[in-house]
Parts: structure tokens; sequence; C-alpha cells
């Protein structure tokens, strides 16, 4: 699933480089931004039968963002320097990336993992005797495992079992669905922004670099 979005990073990273000739970086670095949050919007559609082609798509959706943000992000880091502090900023830069990076990673896994702790709480209401559709399904697993040769209290065991792992599945795809929108709209609230960067170009400053 990964590998086609890494294909399309290769193949629109050259596309990008050459508009940063003829376009100011912070409008591909905007727009960049603006993609990341239609494809996170996209992508916070998941359910338990999402197709393997569905994903493929989130993902491909996803990194096309990635190519807008990689070279203009590192060619303006660098615009209104001097050439000699380069290699300083490149260790700065570097570091940087990798550091917000990983700490992006840890609070969107906890986002995730605290989303699923409250929705777990919030949906548990379905899983309670009282609920006709939580019993129907029950019954249902419970007969069909009785007539594959389960015994009776087997077969329970199997039906509560089998109604868990469904619980637990539409917990994260809600988790991860809510994830993706406030991760988009964090991407939205970052547009603004690339506005109040140097108005360059890769071949040169359009008016002068700012």
């Amino acid at each position: 699933m990964l590998a086609p979005g890494g294909a399309v990073i290769i193949c629109l990273i050259p596309i990008v480089g050459k508009l940063m000739g003829v376009v100011q970086v912070r409008y591909l670095i905007a727009c960049g931004f603006f993609i990341m949050g239609l494809a996170l919007f996209y992508s916070a559609q998941l359910v338990p039968t999402t197709s393997y082609a569905e994903l493929v798509r989130y993902r491909v959706f996803q990194t096309s963002a990635l190519a807008f943000l990689f070279v203009p992000l590192s060619t303006i880091a660098y615009s209104t320097l001097p050439k000699e502090l380069n290699s300083d900023a490149s260790a700065m830069f570097s570091m940087s990336r990798n550091y917000i990076g990983s700490l992006a990673i840890s609070l969107a896994t906890a986002a995730v993992t605290e989303t699923k702790q409250v929705r777990q709480s919030l949906m548990a209401h379905w899983s309670s005797d009282y609920n006709a559709n939580g019993q129907d399904y029950l019954n249902t697993v419970q007969k069909v495992a009785v007539d594959a040769g389960l015994p009776s209290p087997a077969a329970h065991q199997f039906a509560v079992h089998s109604y868990y792992q469904s619980f637990m599945q539409q917990v994260s795809m809600v988790a991860y669905n809510q994830t993706f929108m406030v991760i988009g709209i964090m991407a939205f609230c970052v547009v603004p922004f690339c506005f109040l960067l140097s108005p360059m170009a890769k071949k040169g400053p359009a008016g002068g670099a700012h």
C-alpha cells in the first residue's frame, strides 16, 4: 500500500521542481498544505469494508501533498541565509524536521489511542443486553457456530468474541477518521501562514527576496 505513494512522490517532485522556477515557493507550500488537508478529509472515510484499492487511493492522495512540501520547504529555509551558514542551517533543518516528525507521529498515535478509549466508552451502550441489534447479532453468530458443530457453550463464547472484535473494529475506524479530520483541519490552518514566507522562486527572487 505504501509503494504507490512513494512512486507518486518520485513522479511529482521533478514537476514541482520545474514549477519552482515560475511560481513563488510560498504558493507551492500553501498548495501542499491545502492538498494535505483535502487528502486527510478524504481519508476520513474508513469503514471495516474499505478495500485495498481505496486504501491505496487514500495513501496516494496524502503523499501527493508531500511532493509540494519537501523541496520547496528546503529551498525557502535557506533563501535568506549567507552561503557560509548553509552547513549549520542544513544541520539545524534536518534536526528540526526529524524531531518534529517524530513528535507529530507520537502525538497522532496518542490521539488515536485516546480517541479509541473515548469512543469505546460512548459506544458501549450498543453492546448492552437491551440493544436488539446487538442481541440479534449474537444470536445469529451463535446459530452459525452451532450449525458448524460447536457445542452451545462454546458457540456462545465464539459469538461474544466475534461481537467484541466487530465492536473494537468499529471503534478503531471512528478513532482514525476523527484523527484524520483533526489533522486535516490543522493543515488547512497552516495555509494562511505560508503567505508570510519570502516571495521567492527557485531561479531567483520575484522582484527580490524579502
